[in-house]
């Protein structure tokens, strides 16, 4: 991944959302966890913030992320009539214009998926993006799997929002065995509070990304294929 031009979060969530060979979705409702995974990015880069108990969110930086679709988000939320809770701006966003494919698109520019046709009932066909270069995905499992089964202290604040909304939506178990998640739970909520990681700095991203998957999970029962 290059510094200058870093992986985000929600490009990361696409990683683990597609199955590698295939290119084609592991998780249904995608287009929650994405949304999700956008609010946390605009969350981690301090361009949003949340008040009251019904999650409403603000604009409260407004210039521009230097990434084209963060920036389009921001510019939705900032423009609405009125501020709006979190779960309105996760069906919103979920329900963007090819979201899934624009997202894996960037990937392709990257050179890190390549974007192909697969055959549907023989009869259609349908994009699909196998992964071409299993070095990104690789550090991010070998990033996940160190946060969450070690007892480490060194959890990024992007990584301790990654875990939090992959536990909250279901995106870690097309990765990993469930029972392993399971018997990782207090480990799980400690990264989800911001008591692991970056302190002050993981608790924000951590909690940004839980009130994602709060409003998500308002909307589905579960996004877990």
């Amino acid at each position: 991944m290059n510094d200058s031009n870093p992986v985000r979060l929600y490009e990361k969530a696409l990683l683990l959302i597609l199955k590698d060979r295939e290119g084609t979705v592991a998780v249904s409702n995608c287009g929650y966890a994405l949304a999700g995974a956008l609010l946390s990015d605009l969350f981690l880069e301090d361009r949003l913030a949340s008040e009251g108990k019904h999650h409403v969110l603000r604009v409260a930086d407004g210039s521009p992320t230097g990434d084209g679709l963060l920036d389009e988000c921001l510019r939705l939320i900032g423009a609405a009539s009125r501020p709006r809770p979190a779960q309105h701006w996760i069906t919103r966003l979920a329900a963007l214009r090819d979201l899934r494919h624009r997202i894996a698109r960037q990937l392709c520019q990257r050179g890190i998926l390549r974007e192909d046709e697969g055959k549907v009932l023989l009869f259609f066909t349908r994009k699909v993006y196998p992964e071409v270069d299993p070095e990104p995905e690789a550090a991010l499992v070998a990033e996940l799997t160190e946060a969450i089964f070690t007892d480490t202290d060194q959890v990024s604040a992007h990584t301790a929002a990654l875990v939090a909304l992959g536990s909250a939506v279901g995106l870690l178990n097309a990765t990993f065995p469930r029972r392993e998640l399971h018997a990782r739970k207090a480990r799980l909520e400690a990264i989800a509070s911001g008591e692991v990681g970056e302190a002050a700095k993981a608790a924000a991203a951590a909690q940004s990304a839980m009130l994602a998957a709060a409003a998500m999970a308002a909307i589905l029962p579960t996004i877990i294929s």
